[in-house]
Formats: structure tokens, C-alpha cells, sequence
């Protein structure tokens, strides 16, 4: 495999878009290379009603090189997941250290709006008498993560917007995940056996002990205020995932910016791709 050399400009690594003078919130994909079709279906979105979104930074595909492989990471000897290498310092991923550079040009940015694919056809969940188990993840099952710093705001202020998606998800035919995210014996893996319930998993800033290489997480200890993670099903039909994308839009993003900013972005009813 051809390594990818790091002396590359930035530009020709990291292809982003900012509208207004100030961005002060980001949507983000494409980290994982093997979540591809998120990123155009994102792209659609934000673009459909370019003027929706006015002070918004885009980077729907933070990993090129990943995703045109259609591999969860790139490297020599091994397949490095960049989404893990974002508590490294100057060390680790070079695409985590070019997103980093990015983050450092904008630092008005408040909230990041993070999308994911789940790949994994198992869900995990403790075992009786010990241990973890694994189960047949419903290929339907939406989940998200919601990152932020405990000192400053708490998940009472997300759970009417939350219940409010949820809602409709389900109205609409999908399930909410519940159980662990992502268990592996791999010593080297940070991001794992993260609870879910109902398809909610908070991340305080203050838990103990708590090593995360991602990106979303990573943001919050650089002092953004909320970072949240969707995870759009994989298996689910191009139709489908749309269908999700657009319920999170009208239910809890759109929502949650016209209150934390008191603007009047489009109506949720009419938003649309």
C-alpha cells in the first residue's frame, strides 16, 4: 500500500467549506473510510438550502485517502484508524493532525454536528455471570453520543430535543439501539464498551479514567460546547439512511440551533434534501 506523503499541503489533504466570515458550528464526516455513502448524503443535505446553514463549517470528508480505498483506515504495516489518534499530540494519525489544524483556524466553532456509520452487525451486552456477550445488532437501530464538558451543561439540556428525534424515528419505523458500543480485546483500542440506552450515550468530560482518541471527544477538551455523534445504520437502503438524516435534521439540529443561537432557521416541516 503507498503511503500518503505528509509533506502534502494542507489544501490538498483536507477539503472543507466555511460559510460566513465566523462559523460557529461544523458538520463532520468521513472519517472512517469505510462509511462513504454518508458523506454524500450529507452533502445533499447541507446543500439543498446552501442559505440554511450560514455560518457553518463543512468537512464531509475528513478522510480521502480512507475513503477512496473504502477502508476504515490507511497505513504501511497496518490499517490506522485516524478517528483514533486525536489525543496524541503531535504524534499518531497525519489526518488527525491535518484535522487539528483545521480546528486551529477556526476557533469560533461552538457545537460540531458529527455523522457516522455503525458497520458492526453485533451489539454487545453484559453477560450473566460475567463478561460480555454479543448479540445481532437490529439492522435498523439508530444510536448517538452527545459530548460535553460537565462543568458547564448537563444531558437535561439535550433530552427534550433528544426525545423529541427519537420520537419520530421510531413513528418512522426505526429502532433505538441499547447495549455497548464497540467491545474488542485489542489493547491499542480506546474507543469502546461506551453504554447506550434507548440510543442515547452522554460523554461528560469528567468521567474517570477516560482515554478516547476520537475526534468528537477530543474537541470538547479543546473547548467546544457539544459535540454529537449520529450513527446512521450501514445496512440500511440509500432511501433509508436519507429518511434518518432528514429526521435528525428537522428534529433535534435545526431545533437545537434556533434555540442556542435565537435564530429562525427553516421550518422543520418544510426542511428537505
Amino acid at each position: 500500500m503507498v503511503l500518503i506523503e505528509q509533506k502534502i499541503p494542507i489544501e490538498k489533504l483536507i477539503t472543507y467549506e466555511v460559510t460566513g466570515p465566523s462559523p460557529h458550528y461544523m458538520f463532520f464526516s468521513g472519517i472512517h473510510g469505510d462509511e462513504g455513502s454518508i458523506c454524500g448524503l450529507l452533502d445533499s443535505a447541507l446543500n439543498h438550502r446552501p442559505d440554511s446553514f450560514p455560518s457553518s463549517l463543512k468537512l464531509l470528508r475528513a478522510n480521502r485517502p480512507a475513503l477512496k480505498l473504502n477502508k476504515r483506515g490507511v497505513g504501511d504495516n497496518k490499517i490506522i484508524d485516524a478517528n483514533r489518534y486525536f489525543n496524541d499530540g503531535e504524534k499518531g494519525d497525519w489526518i488527525a493532525r491535518e484535522i487539528k489544524e483545521v480546528m486551529v483556524k477556526h476557533p469560533e466553532i461552538e457545537y460540531v454536528f458529527s455523522f457516522h456509520e455503525e458497520t458492526d452487525k453485533n451489539g454487545y451486552q453484559d453477560k450473566e455471570g460475567g463478561g460480555i456477550e454479543t448479540f445481532e445488532r437490529d439492522p435498523d437501530s439508530f444510536y448517538m453520543y452527545d459530548a460535553f464538558n460537565a462543568d458547564e451543561s448537563s444531558v437535561d439540556e439535550i433530552l427534550p430535543f433528544y426525545n423529541s428525534l427519537i420520537s419520530s424515528l421510531t413513528e418512522n419505523g426505526f429502532t433505538l439501539y441499547t447495549g455497548y458500543d464497540d467491545y474488542t480485546t485489542d489493547r491499542n483500542e480506546t474507543v469502546q464498551l461506551n453504554p447506550v440506552v434507548n440510543g442515547y450515550c452522554p460523554q461528560p468530560s469528567n468521567r474517570d479514567n477516560f482515554i478516547d482518541g476520537s475526534f468528537e471527544n477530543w474537541v470538547i477538551d479543546q473547548g467546544i460546547k457539544r459535540s454529537f455523534l449520529f450513527e446512521i445504520p450501514h445496512g440500511l437502503s440509500i432511501e433509508r439512511k436519507k429518511e434518518m438524516i432528514q429526521i435528525i435534521f428537522k428534529k433535534f439540529i435545526i431545533p437545537f440551533l434556533n434555540q442556542v443561537y435565537d435564530l429562525n432557521f427553516p421550518d422543520s416541516k418544510t426542511f428537505s434534501f
